[in-house]
């Protein structure tokens, strides 16, 4: 019968057939009584395919007799679990179009097998599906190809199942089994029975890829992906580059850099046939394997490439010209829209008709209601009030009094509000308006320039058809042309290529973007089609996402601020009566100095008293530095000599291959100097000799033992006796508990073996074996302390050896015992102590939050260990430790074997290290002082804080020559010269020059020119000093200005502070230049100290460091800030201690390196810490004081305007004498 397709139950079983007719007796006469075997193959995939699916894709080659017993066989074994669609290679063309993922295909012979992969397309596989194979024959040679067709597709989920009988063989391969055999595709088999326990069919290849290489194109585009030289490494680095460089150390593969062809081209494009450039046509050729750089995910790429899921996203964007500069007339009108400038306009019209009425009306009530009796204003008088003079004369009505007051006050209104906005105007890049949307650049006849890569995403756009297409490598040229305001167009760009752009160049331009939307790029990364690695790239990134590692290297390289950058400005506080409380005591003592001066005035007539006040401050700054010394101590070698003798002692054979690979020198300890120990010790040397040197040591001579650290060790011993020796003298061999151990028994017992075991986990000597036996039967003998989850095992694990045959195998002496934890658990004392560490009880548990606290949740999942939270009693928290070695709180713990480990920013120093053992350094923050604020200035110091005492001092000498001037002139008796100075109405008085100097204006002006001119310079001079005067004297009086607090700890010390610190910093500060200065308090008063900073009166520091300042900063800024003293005292390295020799300071080492290359640890500081809370700055900047040279400029003025007037007097002169001689 031939089978095209079936649609039939059997036990629940749907069965689609396609074609000819069946009979359904026939087939289920043939499922039910077809041929048996004792084992089918179909019963390994049972308990797989019935997990995993509810439909399974049956292909098979044939309808012939066995291939019917093997379809059978799965109908069966299936039936009562899944349903089947059945398809055969004789109708390929009458296939239905549907992804098949879980595959159980039965062929007859390789033919068949070429068959299948000729017509492969028609299938519409899911190649990172599951593929199961069965042959009815095939031979070795030939498995070997179909292994290399199933890799050629990337089918990784792929096994081979041989034989039918009592026996089945499953066959599979390991693209990535080691380092030296990449691609690998040869067969790996295994044989199973009936009695096989359950099968893991498909096991996860890609877990561990041994170093094999990925292929990756190599360019740059910062902030996605750029290179660091490392030594000779080759480090990525970038948004894109660091989850790459992640991914590479979780998956274990290296890296492979291909150049491109064309540098130019970077990404590249592709089109609808497949044909691309650049990078994308290495991946689509092969030629790569994957490409990184913020590739957008498009239908047409995915059609020949795949991708991940989307790790960062970012909105497409138009780089547009901004808008054109007003010229510096249209400024001055910019303070105010026209329609002010219309009203202002009006305002005066009707001020001017309304005095012309008035003036020529002959109703003397109304002159009198707006002039007032005797007052006759003229135009000028009414512009000059205006623009802030004085009027000569007032009315003496009250009615115009008000009229003219209320003219007054808005004028000043205006006035001010016109001056403060011009000088922004002035100040400030203003602009016409730019473009703001699509609509408008077409509008305004724009083009659209781009590179290659943006024609794919821009082809639904509006403006696609006003494209310009240019070369990648001009981008930034086009770039640049958008500063011009009069380029006709938009540059093609994303979001994160603006910030990074305007970031690198914020000192010198800012590209500007258009506000409206256009769309969204979705960022992934490219593979060839069916890589089988993009599942597992999926997998991560989403736990990257979730984790916000995404995030913090997206904020690592990239600040999103600098892509729309703004102006904003702070609207100015109102000022307040404390604020203003130095000008009304200044009115208050000039009040009660003018009625002084009235007093002495009635009794002594005309005395005049003039008193001048003058206030300096001097600030010192010193410098200290001091001095860190590490020693170190040398360490001597000595040989022991021996006589070589033949070697009968095979068993150290088995050790040859590591110590010659490890190291160059091996330690051998021999318990005595017997027949049976020298022939052992003479094997040693048989073996290693060619390899490796030697250091010899016996038991016989413990007390002549040379100091070194033993850290390669073969340890000789006669019986267990001989090993107690050895280990009550331990302390003298100095071994490294870390090291590697081998000891050969002559004669042991298995219940002393324990015993030995047991000693060798009460140092923590974990990579520890024991060998005994002395023929081709040796027994290699451990104990792993975390098997099947029994914490602390110290049972012995044995395993015999041969030596004829296993001694070419591959032995791992030293297995990774510390690899898996089997939820054993850790002893930890925490401590409450934000941002390193938080904990609370939640039911049963603990949850644990803080920079330390992740890492150390971190090292729970990788090492599979559980918390076991001790708690601290009392205050001693961290504890101290004296150079004895006695210690209190958690470093007592450790030290006394009752914690495991102990973390909570725990500085490293060499007095701990004497007595524990430390991780890496994860973290360094500075120790630092919290000292006082300086003192608050009083208000009266504040009305002199404008300027420097040079340049009061530099005023106050212009105006006394002022008034010298003044008094010469007025009481010299030449009257001709006095009218030739000033004419014969204008009558100068120390007053008026006052007057003027503080904003006044004469009555009066002097009729000659010379002098008219230097009195404008004079004028000129003033309005400079009293605008700046103005100007900083109201933000100083907004501002918190203070005296300048202390800067070193040499200033601290003369000003007699002390020095506040809790127990745990005695040991930190002890070789400081302060430390006979030491006050110490209970760690609990430690906030109550600090607090104490907050009084600018308080004479002391308390010691800190940089993240516990950042964190309480965080917390209470919207009350109180603390300050810290700018001098460098010196770096805590943060560290993690264990107990002395712990096995698990190596394994946490490896894994806080990883964290810091990925950057994970920046991102949990980042998560709990901000250090801009260090130096919390002030709502605003308080103003610097105006120096001399600041102010030159208005001196000079003031000389070039006398320059000017003396040399128009002398013309002037010249020209009455030349007229009066002519006349």
């Amino acid at each position: 019968m031939r089978l095209c397709g079936v649609v039939i139950n059997i036990f629940g079983l749907s069965l689609n057939f396609l074609g000819v007719k069946c009979d359904r007796n026939q087939i289920t006469d043939d499922i039910n009584h077809g041929r048996k075997s004792e084992f089918q193959f179909s019963e390994l995939l049972k308990t797989f395919y019935c997990s995993n699916t509810t439909v399974v894709d049956v292909i098979f080659s044939n309808e012939n007799e066995e291939i019917l017993d093997a379809f059978n066989s799965v109908s069966v074994h299936f039936g009562s679990c899944t349903s089947f669609q059945f398809d055969s290679l004789n109708n390929v063309s009458r296939l239905h179009k549907r992804k098949r993922t879980f595959n159980v295909i039965i062929l007859e012979s390789f033919e068949s097998f070429n068959i299948l992969m000729n017509n492969i397309s028609n299938f519409d596989f899911d190649f990172n599906g599951y593929f199961s194979m069965f042959f009815i024959d095939i031979e070795t040679i030939e498995l070997n190809r179909v292994f290399e067709f199933a890799w050629k597709y990337f089918m990784h989920n792929f096994i081979v199942l041989t034989g039918n009988g009592t026996e089945i063989t499953l066959s599979t391969y390991d693209p990535y089994q080691n380092n030296r055999s990449c691609g690998n595709t040869q067969a790996l088999s295994s044989v199973f029975n009936a009695n096989t326990d359950s099968i893991k069919l498909f096991p996860d290849k890609l877990a561990n890829m041994h170093k094999c290489p990925l292929r990756l194109p190599k360019f740059e585009y910062y902030p996605a992906t750029f290179y660091e030289e490392i030594g000779n490494e080759t480090m990525l680095k970038g948004i894109d580059g660091d989850l790459v460089m992640t991914m590479k150390g979780l998956l274990n593969f290296t890296l492979d850099f291909v150049s491109l062809e064309n540098p130019d081209e970077k990404w590249g494009s592709i089109t609808e046939n497949g044909s691309a450039t650049g990078a994308m046509k290495m991946v689509v050729d092969g030629t790569a394997d994957f490409t990184i750089g913020m590739y957008v995910i498009s239908p047409l790429r995915l059609k020949f490439m795949d991708s991940t899921i989307s790790h960062v996203s970012f909105p497409f964007v138009l780089i547009v010209p901004p808008g054109q500069k007003y010229t510096s007339f249209e400024k001055l009108f910019k303070p105010f829209s026209w329609n002010v400038w219309i009203t202002v306009g009006v305002t005066f019209l009707l001020s001017s008709l309304i005095i012309l009425f008035v003036k020529r009306s002959n109703n003397q009530k109304l002159k009198y209601f707006f002039f007032g009796a005797g007052y006759n204003p003229p135009y000028f008088y009414i512009i000059d009030a205006f623009f802030g003079g004085s009027l000569q004369t007032l009315p003496k009505s009250t009615s115009p009094r008000i009229l003219l007051s209320f003219f007054l006050f808005y004028s000043l209104i205006l006035r001010t509000i016109y001056q403060g906005n011009l000088v922004k105007i002035l100040q400030s890049d203003d602009r016409s308006r730019p473009v703001m949307t699509v609509d408008e650049m077409i509008e305004n006849d724009f083009h659209f320039y781009m590179y290659p890569t943006f024609i794919e995403h821009s082809r639904h756009l509006k403006f696609f058809s006003r494209r310009k297409i240019y070369p990648t490598i001009e981008n930034e040229e086009y770039l640049l042309k958008t500063l011009d305001p009069y380029f006709k167009g938009g540059v093609c760009c994303t979001l994160d290529e603006v910030a990074a752009k305007n970031k690198q160049n914020r000192n010198n331009y800012t590209l500007r973007v258009l506000p409206e939307d256009i769309y969204l790029f979705k960022n992934g990364i490219y593979f060839r089609k069916n890589m089988p690695i993009v599942e597992l790239f999926d997998k991560k990134i989403s736990l990257f996402h979730s984790s916000g590692l995404i995030n913090f290297w997206v904020s690592k390289y990239l600040d999103l601020s600098y892509a729309k950058i703004s102006v904003t400005s702070e609207t100015p506080k109102k000022l307040s009566i404390e604020q203003l409380e130095g000008i009304f005591l200044l009115w208050l003592y000039g009040l009660l100095t003018a009625t002084t001066f009235l007093v002495l005035e009635n009794i002594y007539s005309k005395t005049l008293i003039n008193v001048k006040e003058t206030i300096r401050t001097i600030v010192g700054k010193r410098i200290c530095l001091f001095n860190y010394v590490v020693e170190s101590e040398n360490h001597q070698k000595n040989l022991f000599n021996f006589h070589q003798k033949h070697s009968s002692f095979p068993v150290f054979k088995i050790l040859e291959t590591f110590y010659c690979k490890e190291s160059s020198v091996v330690d051998v300890i021999c318990s005595n100097e017997s027949e049976e120990i020298l022939d052992a010790f003479n094997s040693v040397i048989a073996h290693f000799g060619s390899c490796t040197s030697f250091q010899f040591d016996s038991l016989n001579n413990v007390s002549r033992l040379h100091k070194r650290t033993r850290t390669f060790n073969v340890i000789i011993l006669e019986s267990f006796e001989s090993f107690n020796i050895l280990m009550n003298n331990i302390s003298n061999f100095d071994f490294d508990f870390n090291g590697y151990f081998s000891m050969f028994f002559i004669d042991i017992e298995t219940i002393e073996l324990n015993r030995v075991f047991e000693f060798a986990w009460k140092y923590f000597m974990h990579n520890f074996i024991v060998l005994t036996g002395n023929g081709t039967k040796i027994t290699l003998s451990t104990y792993d302390p975390f098997r099947n989850g029994i914490c602390g095992d110290t049972s012995p694990v044995s395993t015999v050896i041969d030596i004829k045959t296993d001694i070419h195998n591959s032995i791992d002496l030293f297995p990774n015992k510390m690899i898996n934890m089997n939820k054993c658990p850790l002893r930890i004392p925490l401590i409450n102590y934000l941002p390193a560490i938080n904990f609370e009880s939640y039911r049963d548990d603990y949850i644990i939050t803080g920079i330390e606290g992740e890492l150390l949740l971190t090292m729970k999942d990788l090492l599979n260990f559980t918390i076991k939270v001790l708690q601290l009693k009392g205050e001693q928290y961290w504890g101290v430790i004296e150079k004895n070695g006695s210690a209190t709180g958690a470093m007592r713990m450790v030290i006394e074997g009752e914690a495991d480990l102990i973390m909570g920013t725990y500085a490293m120093t060499l007095l701990r290290l004497q007595y524990m053992d430390s991780s890496l350094s994860h973290l360094g923050f500075p120790f630092v002082l919290v000292i006082p604020p300086g003192r608050k200035f009083t208000p009266m110091e504040k009305l002199l804080k404008p300027f420097q005492m040079e340049i009061w001092i530099a005023i106050l000498t212009f105006l006394g020559f002022l008034f010298m001037s003044i008094l010469i002139i007025k009481k010299g008796n030449i009257k001709a010269r006095k009218l030739t100075l000033f004419g014969e109405t204008f009558r100068l008085s120390y007053l008026t020059m006052i007057d003027s100097f503080l904003g006044g204006s004469f009555n009066l002006l002097p009729s000659k020119t010379s002098l008219r001119f230097l009195f404008a310079s004079y004028f000129i001079f003033c309005l400079i000093v009293r605008n700046l005067y103005q100007g900083l004297l109201v933000q100083i009086l907004q501002s918190e200005d203070r005296a300048k607090p202390v800067k070193t700890v040499d200033e601290m010390m003369e000003k007699g502070f002390n020095f506040y610190m809790y127990d745990s910093y005695l040991e930190h500060t002890e070789h400081l230049k302060f430390s006979s200065r030491r006050k110490v308090h209970k760690y609990n008063d430690n906030e109550k100290y600090l607090k104490m900073t907050l009084d600018p009166n308080f004479k002391g520091g308390v010691c800190s460091s940089l993240d516990e300042v950042a964190f309480l900063n965080k917390k209470n800024y919207k009350n109180f800030s603390y300050l810290i003293l700018p001098e460098d005292v010196y770096l805590f390295k943060y560290v993690i201690y264990f107990q002395k020799h712990s096995p698990y300071v190596k394994k946490f080492n490896e894994k806080i390196s990883l964290f810091k290359s990925s950057g994970l640890l920046e991102f949990w500081f980042s998560k709990y810490m901000d250090l801009s809370y260090v130096h919390v700055k002030e709502p605003k900047m308080v103003p610097r004081t105006l120096n001399i040279e600041q102010l030159k400029g208005g001196f000079i003025l003031w000389l070039c305007g006398c320059s000017i007037s003396l040399f128009v007097f002398i013309l002037e002169a010249i020209y009455s004498v030349v007229i009066k001689y002519l006349l």
